[in-house]
């Protein structure tokens, strides 16, 4: 059999064309000689077998994330805080300012990524999950005394401001992680 659409001739009996996928239609024995001419403008359209089988059953809903604790949000808060005063500190010590800003910037920065390690990358800080509430505690506290100390002294360091609302969401973080605040 030949495919109307295209011309290519069939080899094997299946329903469509293998070259353009048009239905391939067996002739039928005219029942009168009057036969019907075709519009030449006219266009064919032909059904097109589908590619693959459409399943009818739902796919499994899969979470795209998952549950978000308070803590967890309160330690990225912290964390960012403290990369942010971090860089601003380290910019005040390039720009002649004393060590103690060089100093507060790299401990800052450095907390700051650990704080948000904690959360984006647990599985990577496991071997330290065992000392993560103290180091989280010890940086809490740390940012807090050097954050009001650099808010109410002269040449301490710069965003005290930023450092205790640092300090403060680690706590609080780490309360919540320890069930000591609900």
């Amino acid at each position: 059999m030949r495919c109307a659409k295209c011309g290519t001739e069939s080899t094997t009996d299946g329903q469509f064309c293998i070259e353009c996928g048009a239905a391939i239609v067996a002739p039928q024995e005219p029942a009168n000689n009057h036969t019907p001419m075709a519009d030449p403008g006219a266009q064919q359209t032909a059904a097109v077998p589908p590619l693959h089988k459409q399943s009818t059953s739902h796919p499994e809903k899969i979470p795209t994330i998952k549950n978000v604790h308070l803590g967890e949000i309160l330690f990225l808060l912290s964390g960012i805080l403290l990369i942010a005063a971090g860089l601003e500190n380290l910019g005040w010590s390039t720009r002649g300012f004393g060590l103690q800003y060089l100093l507060l910037g790299i401990f800052a920065i450095v907390g700051g990524l650990y704080l948000v390690a904690v959360i984006v990358m647990p599985n990577m800080v496991g071997e330290l999950s065992k000392a993560s509430n103290k180091a989280t505690v010890l940086i809490a506290l740390t940012f807090l005394i050097w954050g009001f100390a650099a808010a109410f002294a002269v040449d301490v360091g710069a965003n005290g401001g930023l450092l205790v609302a640092a300090g403060l969401a680690a706590a609080l973080g780490v309360m919540l992680r320890e069930s000591m605040i609900q």
